[in-house]
Order: C-alpha cells, then structure tokens, then sequence
C-alpha cells in the first residue's frame, strides 16, 4: 500500500503540536496534502473532501448510528450542493427551510436504507464490511465490546424511538473541514486550537470528563485505511472488490464460515474460500440495491407497505455455472475439499466452497460486470448525487419500459441479472422489437423486425426442452447469402446453466447470418434461416424458416466452444443435443435510450424505402396503357390466347 499519509507529509500532519497557525499559512499544505491524496486514491479533489468528512462523521457517530451502511448513506445524501468544494473551516449553517428540507430527505433515506439492510442485503453485511475494508485490525476488539454497534442479524426498521441523527448536529460538528473529529493531531483542514476545542466540545457532550484526553494518535492510519477501503470498494478493479467481497462471505479451508465477531483479513493457512451460494447471492442484492437506492424513494416506501418488493430469486443457473467451472478447473486438493471425489460424496453440492482466484477466473469469462454491482452500490452510498465516473462500468438492471418477458420473468429476475452482467450493453433501456407471445411463431415476422434495425439486438430462445439461450450481436441485418458482423457479438447458455461465448479471434469471422428462402428461391442451396458461427451449410447456431430442427452445436471455427443446448439427459456426463425445436423466441433492441431510438429511426427509414418501392412497382402508367390500347398491342395481347386455341377439335368457343 506503500508510505502512509503521516509518513509523507510529516510536517502537516504533525502541526497540531506546534501552536496555532494562521488560515494563510496553512494553505499551502492544505492544498500540497490534497494533491498527495488526489494522486494516491482515484478519487477526485471535492470526493476526497466528501470521503474525509463521511470519515469523521462515522468515527464521531457510532453511539447515535443506525448501522454503519445507513449513516454513511444518509450521511451522504444530506450534503448541501457546495459543501464539497470550499475550504474554509466554519461554512455557514443553511437556513431554516433548507434545514427542514434536509431533515425531510434524511428520514426517508433512513427508512429506504433500513428495507434495503432488511430485505435485501445479507444479515449482518454492512458490519462485516466495515470490518473487512474500513478499520484497523487494532480497532476490531474495541468495535467488538462496543455495545452501538448494530446487530448482525437485527433488520433495522426506522421507528418513533429511533431516529437518524439531527442534522443540525452534523453542520456543526460533521460539515466543517476537519477529516477527524476526535483527533486533534490530524488538522489539515483546520487550525490547532479548533481542533482541539471541537474534539473537547465532542468529548464532553459524549463521555465523563475523566474521558476527554484524545486517544492514541490513530487518526492518521484510521483515515489511510478508510480511503484505501472506499478505493478497493469501487475503483481498484475486479480482483480488489472482489477479494472484499469474498472476505465478506470468507470459510477457512476447513470449511468453517468465519463468524461475525471475528476479524479474517485472510486465512491463516490456504487460500481463502468462500460458498459459491453466499458470493453470488450477495453480488445479486448489491445489484437490486443500488436500483433501489436510485429509485423513486416514495414508490419503494409504498411497495415495502403493501408488502410489493421484489423477493430475491434462487441464482441455480449461476451457481451452477460456477460449480461446473470450479470442478474442471480446480486442482485435486479442491475436490477432495468440496467432496467431488468418492471418499467424500457424502458432502452435500450445498456446502460446496470455491477458491477466490478460480471465482475471479469464471466471473471474467461468464459474467465480466459482477464486480460493477459493488461498485455501483458504493458509489451510490458516497456520492448519490454524482454520475457513476468513467472508471466505472454502471450496473443497471435492464430496463423493459413497461413490457414483459414471458422467458426472463419480473424485472428484477435472476436471468435479466445474469445477462446485464454480461456486456455493458444489456443494460438500460431495452425495446421489444419480436416475441412470439405477441407476433406468433412467424419468420416472416421475426425477419421484418430485425431487417434494417441498426443497433444492438439480443435474441432470446427457448427450446421445448426447456433450455434457454442465444446470441448478441452490435451489427445491423441485413439479408445476404454470406456471413457478416464484427467481433462485438457473442453465444450465450442462460438456463439450465449460464456461460458465455465470444469469437476466438482467428482466421474465421462467420459472426451473423440472415438468409431467407425467398432471397433466392433455394437456388443457393444454402441453410434458409438465420445463424451465428459455423459455415452456410452448417450453422452453429441456426434458426430455421419453419422452427422445427434448429441447431445449437458446442462448437465451430468463430465462437468459443461449449454447449448451447442442455444435456440430452439428467445422467452426469450426458453429452449436449444439436438439435431443438422452437417452444418460444423474444428479441430486444438492446444499448440504452439513444441507441434503441436511433436503431428504430434507421429502422423506420428502411421499411419506407421498401414500402416506397412496392408502391412505385404496383402504379400503372395511364398514358402508356391507353397508346397501348389504341394502338391494338393491350387487346391482341388480352385476347392473344383465343386465336391460340382456336382450331383444336376438343374446345368449344362461345363468341
């Protein structure tokens, strides 16, 4: 983690020992101490201000918190819009009315939070989190004994008796530019002497006086260990956050799962492990929080009273997935571990742990954004009121605008999940451009709404035995007799397991594939039908004209090998059907809102250029046809056929 902040500004951090300083002399190390931390943390000038004062804020308040999760969130959420940016040490108390206002906002952020640790995230996470990624291991016996901490297996539900801390408390002890309320050694921010006398104003509010000496000169590396926390949270990478994350839900390689009153930076012996049900169950809510917490506030309370909001679904497609990787990939001492061997089969697959550097393996082949649901929900918690930065792939939920998905389920099922976190593309705004549930099982159709659509699509199957799968693709359709695309597209298995297959990146580029019979009338001798991978004649994946005999072969030269279809029976290394018939087929315009709209506009404007040649073929020229009828060619080509047969003994004429 290299030097720490007192180590590298010695002389700033330390002037709280040496008398008082003017505001004047003291902002040039206020400003060289920000641009050390601007360097050391990605994280801006006004989110490393905000980060230190949400610091503050939870060393201060830890007898009067909710949880450590929701005080940082309300916390967060209260800020007035330029407390970020000024440096000056007391910034004026906002008015009456916009104190109301934030009180009015805190309350229901409180209550939001309070659902969102109650029915969503695991017990106990946010305390395990903080235990993980935010305090010294020195300062895990105190957090221990301390009885305000939350109970890991309490849902915190905002009632008369419990109340988020007032406001007007926070301006004054919380909103001024000391990164350390209780420490008068740590005073960048502010002059000695105030420092000092807003710790002892603290102090006394809160403990005998016996109590108002300051504590060990912690504040320092408290504050270094915050900040190299919120960073690996949201924006140190995948490995980073999930390493947290895996902590969070860490077993021993004895399989034990480490308790909430102890503190595993790692095990001991081996590598850390962790249930693969746990891991996955928690990126899911960390997902379905952050699209709560950016949700309208008033819906969730009314969803919440009626009892509405959404139940976390079983995550058997993705557990699995991870299993079977973890299970080819793992050394001999994994299964003997997890009881995949015969001495141990009486392990039941439940109990099934999995290594943090095979689960890093999997997530970047199969679901490459997993790791931007924490840091979406993180970002969320410190700066709601900020776009997610560049350094961060946003999760968001697919968006259906009101449709539903007969194949995918509600709005928040697993499925949607597990294809949101599979390109940044499947997220956002979807727009149905084809179901069979509405338009039938009709290729005419399914050609219709994908021909001229000049954007992004994702076409969803279900076979009638049960499989659900398909393909991306970013290229526009188009008929043709050859195979075309770029490499932004991929293969996909959703159910009964989940994977994930790209192009190979070699010699062939057979990526997409649209070619009706009546193109040609069979006179290609080509597969009709529409296909990803493979060659004309043998697609990889191929829809047929009729949807009867499909093809979902596990392999071919363009796409990364492995099963599209489920096994062809429930016996344990049944090999994978090739062929399927049709149960059901949805398509989606995918990519955000621009992207859906201009896809449909480019879309629009090919249907009228067609529609605009049909009209043009079917006019008759008026003028052409009656030269034509004077000057006797229209009635000796009308009655042409009459001389023709006139004369054969067997017709009889009537003039």
């Amino acid at each position: 983690m290299g030097n720490s902040i007192s180590d590298c500004f010695p002389f700033e951090f330390n002037t709280a020992n040496m008398g008082n300083n003017s505001s004047s002399a003291s902002k040039e190390p206020k400003q060289t101490t920000l641009a050390y931390l601007k360097e050391r943390y990605p994280f801006s000038e006004s989110e490393i201000l905000r980060l230190v004062r949400c610091h503050s804020y939870l060393r201060s308040a830890r007898k009067i918190r909710q949880s450590f999760l929701s005080d940082w969130a309300v916390f967060c959420a209260t800020l007035p819009p330029d407390i970020d940016t000024s440096l000056q040490s007391h910034p004026q108390l906002p008015s009456d009315e916009t104190l109301k206002v934030l009180r009015m906002l805190r309350k229901k952020r409180a209550h939001v939070m309070s659902i969102i640790e109650g029915r969503v995230l695991p017990s106990g996470f946010g305390r395990r989190l903080e235990r993980v990624a935010f305090l010294l291991p020195k300062d895990i016996i105190d957090y221990r004994s301390s009885s305000m901490v939350e109970s890991p297996t309490a849902t915190p539900i905002i009632t008369k008796s419990v109340h988020p801390p007032r406001i007007e408390e926070d301006y004054h002890y919380n909103c001024t530019k000391a990164p350390c309320i209780k420490s008068p050694c740590c005073c960048f921010f502010c002059s000695d002497e105030e420092e000092k006398d807003r710790y002892n104003r603290r102090a006394l509010l809160s403990n005998p006086p016996s109590t108002t000496t300051p504590p060990p000169d912690r504040s320092l590396e408290r504050l270094d260990t915050f900040l190299q926390g919120a960073s690996e949270c949201s924006r140190r990478g995948a490995k980073a956050s999930f390493s947290i994350l895996f902590q969070c839900c860490t077993r021993t390689n004895h399989g034990r799962v480490t308790s909430d009153d102890s503190f595993v930076s790692s095990p001991s012996s081996g590598e850390m492990m962790a249930s693969a049900e746990e891991v996955l169950d928690l990126g899911y809510s960390l997902a379905l929080a952050s699209t709560l917490l950016t949700s309208d506030e008033e819906e969730l309370i009314n969803e919440q009273k009626n009892n509405n909001l959404v139940e976390k679904a079983a995550l058997d497609a993705l557990v699995k997935s991870l299993k079977e990787y973890c299970t080819t990939h793992s050394s001999p001492s994994y299964h003997s571990t997890n009881g995949t061997t015969s001495s141990s089969s009486s392990n039941s697959s439940e109990d099934q742990t999995i290594p943090l550097h095979l689960f890093l393996e999997w997530s970047e082949r199969t679901v490459p954004l997993l790791h931007s649901c924490f840091a979406t929900f993180m970002h969320t918690i410190y700066f709601p009121d900020l776009h997610v930065p560049s350094i961060i792939t946003q999760f968001e939920f697919p968006n259906l605008k009101g449709n539903t998905s007969p194949l995918l389920g509600d709005k928040h099922s697993t499925l949607l999940f597990s294809l949101a976190c599979m390109s940044p593309n499947l997220s956002g705004t979807w727009h149905r451009l084809f179901t069979t549930d509405n338009d039938g099982l009709s290729f005419n159709r399914l050609q219709l709404s994908l021909l001229g659509y000049n954007g992004p699509t994702l076409l969803i199957i279900r076979s009638t035995s049960g499989g659900i799968f398909g393909a991306y693709t970013a290229s526009r359709w188009k008929e043709s007799k050859d195979f075309y695309g770029t490499r932004d597209c991929f293969l996909y298995q959703l159910y009964p397991t989940v994977k994930m297959y790209r192009p190979k990146g070699g010699v062939a580029q057979n990526y997409m594939y649209c070619n009706p019979f009546a193109r040609s009338r069979g006179g290609d001798k080509q597969a009709h039908g529409i296909g990803f991978g493979g060659t004309t004649t043998q697609p990889r994946l191929f829809i047929d004209e009729s949807f009867d005999n499909c093809v979902g072969a596990s392999g071919d030269g363009t796409f990364e090998a492995g099963p599209l279809l489920p096994p062809s029976s429930s016996t344990p290394g049944a090999s994978s059907q090739k062929y399927f018939d049709v149960d059901a087929i949805e398509v989606w315009g995918v990519g955000g809102d621009d992207v859906v709209k201009n896809a449909l506009h480019a879309r629009s404007k090919q249907r009228e250029i067609i529609d605009a040649n049909i009209q043009k073929a079917r006019q008759v020229d008026k003028r052409q046809f009656l030269d034509d009828f004077n000057t006797g060619i229209f009635e000796s080509k009308a009655f042409a056929h009459k001389q023709q047969v006139q004369g054969r003994v067997d017709l009889h004429i009537e003039e």
